[in-house]
């Protein structure tokens, strides 16, 4: 079994940083919940505060959601099962 000091030399070489480099990767949530929260979690990854986001499929906000990824094929995006809500 390999150690977490050894997980991590190798997650940090995947991501093209030193051997003893501390990381913090950030990943939005909620992507897809509403209009405003749309707006915050792509200006996050364009500005690169978070790394990556998860899209909310059921949610009201997903079809404006996916339309805003089309312009930011960089968006590093995945899709999150979780219940369907009414509002923001």
């Amino acid at each position: 079994m390999r150690s977490s000091a050894g997980r991590a030399s190798r997650a940090n070489a995947l991501l093209g940083y030193p051997d003893d480099a501390r990381l913090l990767i950030v990943n939005a949530d909620d992507f897809g919940m509403c209009e405003p929260v749309n707006d915050g979690v792509l200006r996050a990854i364009t500005e690169g505060v978070a790394r990556s986001a998860s899209l909310m499929v059921p949610w009201p906000g997903a079809g404006q959601a996916m339309r805003m990824l089309a312009g930011h094929p960089e968006a590093d995006v995945g899709r999150r099962s979780s219940g369907r809500a009414s509002s923001c």
